[in-house]
């Protein structure tokens, strides 16, 4: 599901960022990814499940990500138990929105008008 969805998205929205600049497909894509890792935090059938993983194939840094994240959600799951992995990734999607929000308010106050990087 996950590798149908990330070739999908790559081929459907290769322009978006050129259209709509970087900061917008960024906060439209955590956004997205946010939203479905609550959905698998939440799941409760296969099928939430299935839409869950299809809605957060977003990825920033996969190299750094995948260096960090094993151990970090290994600690999460003995901590706080394995859905909790899902809710700790969604809060820090949710910074990465706000985080981007920021940053594409401070670009257009710097260029004296609104962001359209």
């Amino acid at each position: 599901m996950f590798g149908t969805t990330f070739i999908g998205a790559r081929l459907l929205f290769a322009n978006t960022s050129k259209t709509f600049g970087g900061f917008r497909v960024a906060i439209a894509s955590f956004s997205c990814e946010c939203l479905g890792l609550l959905f698998l935090w939440l799941a409760t059938d296969p099928h939430f499940a299935l839409i869950g993983a299809a809605l957060s194939t977003y990825s920033v840094f996969l190299d750094l990500s995948l260096g960090l994240t094993g151990p970090l959600a290994g600690y999460v799951a003995g901590e706080f138990g394995y859905g909790s992995v899902f809710l700790f990734a969604a809060l820090a999607t949710a910074a990465g929105v706000a985080l981007s929000v920021a940053l594409y308010m401070r670009a257009g106050r710097e260029v004296g008008g609104p962001a359209t990087a």
